[in-house]
């Protein structure tokens, strides 16, 4: 019986397949953002205006959609996804 690498044994994507996934990504990155910009944009848009959103919160959420939407800022996407979801530690 030989040991083998489990990852020796996958086969490498094809371009296609690689474009496939970049595709998707993409996508699901324009969906995440357009979901966390309406969220905002309900948010703001209370009947009341002490029940809005805050505006410094409002600025501080676009930021993060920006920094997702264009793959930016010190921690990677994966965090900024994690704070889109209130998931991850927030940046003050």
């Amino acid at each position: 019986m030989e040991i083998v690498d489990s990852h020796m044994l996958l086969e490498e994507p094809t371009e296609a397949e690689n474009d496939a996934q970049k595709e998707r990504v993409r996508r699901d990155k324009i969906r995440e953002c357009s979901v966390s910009l309406v969220r905002i944009g309900i948010a703001c848009s209370a009947e009341s205006p002490s029940e809005r959103m805050n505006i410094k919160d409002v600025i501080i959420g676009l930021m993060k959609i920006k920094e997702v939407f264009l793959g930016v800022g010190i921690h990677g996407r994966r965090q900024m996804r994690m704070r889109l979801n209130g998931e991850g530690p927030s940046r003050e």
